[in-house]
């Protein structure tokens, strides 16, 4: 028996067990998660135009006289 005859009486095995159904649906809707959350990530990554929330400030920060805030 050559090589080639080794590999493709291994594929034509049917012992192995089938995958349940409920497994490959979840695989399914994890992997559809996964590439919204990608998708979401990249089209926010491009998208210039949407304003960004400014920086918190601490309080005080602005306190007129360039005194920080005691109360």
């Amino acid at each position: 028996m050559t090589a080639a005859d080794a590999r493709h009486s291994l594929s034509e095995r049917t012992d192995r067990p089938k995958t349940h159904p409920a497994i490959l649906a979840l695989a399914w809707l994890i992997g559809r998660g996964m590439a919204r959350e990608r998708f979401a990530e990249a089209t926010d990554a491009n998208d210039v135009s949407k304003p960004r929330a400014p920086k918190a400030e601490p309080p005080g920060e602005r306190a007129g006289d360039g005194n920080s805030d005691t109360s």
